[in-house]
């Protein structure tokens, strides 16, 4: 077992150097992040699953350390897209999906709240006390909070670097450039807060259903 998790560990610290120093292809991404939301749903089936028939089954750190992980090195990853329409380089955005464009078009505020909401509904689900929770979880789940914490950082981050590119490099005005890639940036997150939003709600499942 402890083999495994050795090769385990080593596989995915070589997916996560290809995700933070290779720009993958869009297609390799899209199935990368396919993948992403299927750990997320299997660890939400694992909660669900030991809520219902109140078993003692749960997540194990290491899969929550490994969902959490990959997540994030997909969304920094994904951070160029952004850069690069910043640049001029507009093409396509293959890290936001058409139906995630469409979500925020009907309204900016309406997006806004929207993204909001999935953010509280995150932490809340990753912040449930637990006394049962072994140390571990708990711990994995403070790192799980932290990954959020990253999330939200690098959103920041992204946004106001496209800014300043925009408006140094094509001379296009601050806040109006603002108002464009703080649309994108947001959806470019909010795409990858649906599996952390999915993989929380398994977590909660554990504490509700004892």
């Amino acid at each position: 077992m402890k083999e495994r998790i050795n090769f385990l560990t080593i596989s995915l610290a070589a997916i996560l150097a290809m995700l933070l120093f290779i720009p993958l292809p869009i297609l390799l991404f899209k199935i990368l992040y396919v993948a992403d939301f299927l750990l997320a749903g299997a660890i939400c089936l694992i909660g669900i699953i030991s809520a219902i028939k109140k078993a003692n089954g749960k997540p194990t750190p290491y899969l929550l350390l490994y969902f959490s992980l990959f997540t994030l090195a997909l969304n920094i990853n994904s951070a160029r897209n952004i850069l690069l329409f910043a640049k001029g380089e507009i093409g396509e955005i293959p890290i936001i999906p058409k139906v995630i464009d469409e979500l925020f078009s009907f309204g900016f505020a309406q997006g806004m709240l929207l993204f909001a909401a999935i953010v509280t509904l995150t932490f809340f689900s990753f912040s449930i006390p637990n006394k049962n929770y072994a140390e571990n979880i708990k711990e994995t789940l403070r790192f799980c909070r932290g990954t959020l914490i990253a999330h939200i950082l690098l959103y920041i981050a992204i946004t106001l670097t496209a800014c300043f590119i925009a408006h140094f490099s094509n001379g296009v005005a601050f806040l109006e450039s603002l108002k464009l890639y703080l649309s994108y940036s947001t959806a470019q997150c909010f795409l990858f807060f649906i599996p952390l939003t999915v993989c929380g709600v398994g977590i909660a499942f554990l504490k509700w259903g004892e």
